[in-house]
């Protein structure tokens, strides 16, 4: 699991570095744009990311790998739905743009992702907390596979209500 969490967040900090230009900076919560802007993604997905390394530097051993496994998972399904909300935002600047937001956020990038790099080996060296956060990528897929049936329903419910008015 954590093999394919660091490859996912790893996989996410070249997207990021390789991103483009934000538009405007983020306004107060009471003014949130209805659209999501590459800025408010980025900081979104750094702060993310320094959770994760933050949650991984608490694990020393298999116990504390247990009591975090609740906010790994929280975090794992967090970092998919970033992730879906990423590819849509992030390809739809233009080269330019992208650049921009790449030269931008770099530095914090950089450092995050050393963060989550030396703490993800430190945890692949033992085999039990391997054990542990394989449970955690599990727990955070079941509701994936739940929310793929829910999305199936209703894609079902709008074809049969389709069919109804023709």
């Amino acid at each position: 699991m954590l093999k394919r969490l660091t490859a996912g967040v790893l996989a996410l900090a070249v997207a990021l570095l390789l991103a483009g230009n934000g538009f405007a900076d983020d306004k107060p919560a009471k003014d949130k744009p209805e659209k999501e802007t590459p800025d408010q993604f980025m900081k979104e997905a750094i702060k993310l990311m320094g959770e994760f390394a933050d949650a991984f530097e608490k694990i020393k051993d298999k116990d504390s790998a247990e009591k975090a496994k609740p906010k790994l998972v929280d975090l794992t399904k967090r970092f998919k739905k970033l992730d879906v909300r990423g590819r849509k935002i992030l390809t739809a600047l233009p080269k330019e743009d992208q650049e921009a937001l790449q030269k931008k956020y770099k530095d914090d990038l950089e450092k995050v992702t050393k963060r989550l790099v030396a703490e993800s080996g430190r945890l692949n060296k033992d085999p039990e907390i391997q054990a542990v956060l394989k449970e955690v990528e599990k727990e955070a897929s079941k509701d994936d596979k739940k929310d793929d049936k829910k999305d199936d329903k209703k894609s079902d419910k709008k074809e049969e209500k389709k069919g109804d008015d023709k």
